[in-house]
């Protein structure tokens, strides 16, 4: 991950550490409105810490300590929203967050912690590739799958 200035010179206040960055593949970010960042994709560490697939980092590149996913996602994150209330919601290729079955969706709060309110049932069957949050709050996927709890 670089930062760039308006000119295109590189921002080398932007700097996540001493560490390797990311162990593998990033598939996006995307910008909180408080200058905070969620980077997601197939990783395992980021700036030497242990950050399954999800990740939030600082405005200057450091990791948000604040942001606490215990194990996350078992295998890949697709892509990532805000909802206008904050939570996020996330769709892959994983079928656990943090031990608990989420196949292919979840919500998060802001803390990254698990929203036990978001009721996903049975999910996918397979990955989810993208969503769209409509207007009116409802949730739009897309992906491989042809059920979503098991309704075809």
């Amino acid at each position: 991950i670089y930062r760039l200035h308006t000119n295109g010179i590189l921002d080398n206040s932007f700097d996540f550490g001493s560490g390797i960055g990311i162990d593998s593949q990033i598939n996006g970010l995307v910008l909180q409105p408080d200058g905070k960042m969620l980077v997601f994709g197939y990783f395992k560490v980021y700036d030497g810490t242990s950050q399954n697939n999800v990740t939030r980092i600082n405005p200057d590149g450091s990791l948000d300590n604040t942001f606490n996913i215990g194990s996350g996602p078992n295998n890949e994150v697709k892509a990532i929203k805000l909802q206008t209330d904050g939570k996020i919601l996330m769709v892959g290729r994983f079928k656990t967050f943090n031990g608990f079955n989420q196949n292919h969706i979840t919500r998060l709060n802001m803390d990254g912690s698990l929203d036990n309110t978001f009721k996903v049932g049975s999910g996918t069957e397979q990955d989810i590739l993208d969503l769209a949050i409509q207007p009116d709050g409802k949730i739009l996927i897309v992906g491989y799958f042809r059920f979503y709890q098991g309704v075809s």
